[in-house]
């Protein structure tokens, strides 16, 4: 009788354990997972927060005051996380005798690097990182071609999923900003051409096509300006010994040498 009650106590407790923890298909092992792990992104509406997940693994994003990611969690077991802490999406090197490079995104506030306590961080900006400017959000494209092969025969291409793609804009003291969210980027001594004809602006209601003949010119202090207002206008050739600055219709590969030069990136 002792025994059939413990084999009965071993039983119920299975029972309960899998009703509080649903044993999860194992997607290395079912023929489709996507069908079970469909990849989705949300967004939070009352903090703009975007959760990419995939039913496996999940990660969450804020957009304010910059781009980063505040967690990054297994689904299965409990929804275990995996952040210590807020970090940078990324670093770019823009000098080469720079051993720490540019920040993209990330936030700071955070005291203790070790262990994350979202309750206990008010995150703030840090102004020298590149800021985010906003997201897209479509099909995953293939970057480069590539046949499956040996043991990824039925593996998809481009992998299947969703695309998040992420603008920042460089620290604000590289930048020119306008009302309207679009931006002129500074470029120290190089010069941006007029490759092919009609890249040379002209025509604008304001412009001065007599100083340089066939571009359309304008006085340095408001060059920027003119050039934002205009939509055809992407780029800013602007010689160093002159004091005006030529339109662009285009942003070409620019030229070292004796120029400061502008380009154009935004909404236009």
């Amino acid at each position: 009788m002792l025994r059939k009650r413990v084999w009965l106590l071993c039983l119920l407790s299975l029972t309960q354990a899998q009703w509080l923890f649903p044993v999860q298909p194992d997607w290395l092992r079912i023929q489709n997972p996507v069908s079970q792990f469909p990849t989705t992104l949300t967004v939070d509406p009352a903090t703009n927060a975007l959760t990419l997940s995939n039913g496996i693994l999940t990660r969450v994003f804020n957009v304010t005051p910059n781009f980063v990611t505040v967690d990054y969690r297994l689904e299965g077991g409990g929804g275990q996380s995996f952040m210590r802490g807020l970090s940078p999406e990324a670093r770019v090197f823009l000098d080469a005798d720079s051993s720490v490079g540019v920040a993209v995104g990330g936030v700071g506030g955070q005291s203790r690097y070790l262990l994350y306590y979202p309750d206990t961080v008010v995150p703030t900006n840090d102004p020298t990182a590149f800021q985010f400017f906003n997201y897209t959000v479509g099909p995953i494209v293939p970057r480069y071609s590539w046949s499956p092969r040996r043991h990824s025969d039925n593996a998809s291409w481009p992998p299947k999923g969703i695309r998040l793609s992420v603008t920042f804009t460089p620290p604000s003291s590289n930048s020119i900003p306008d009302p309207n969210g679009k931006t002129m980027y500074e470029l120290d001594n190089v010069m941006i051409g007029c490759p092919t004809d009609g890249d040379c602006l002209t025509g604008w209601s304001t412009c001065d096509n007599t100083s340089v003949p066939g571009q359309c010119s304008w006085p340095k202090a408001t060059a920027v300006a003119e050039c934002l207002a205009w939509p055809a206008c992407l780029a800013l050739a602007c010689n160093d010994a002159r004091d005006d600055c030529q339109a662009r219709g285009v942003f070409t590969t620019p030229v070292s040498g004796g120029f400061t030069s502008y380009y154009r990136t935004g909404p236009w």
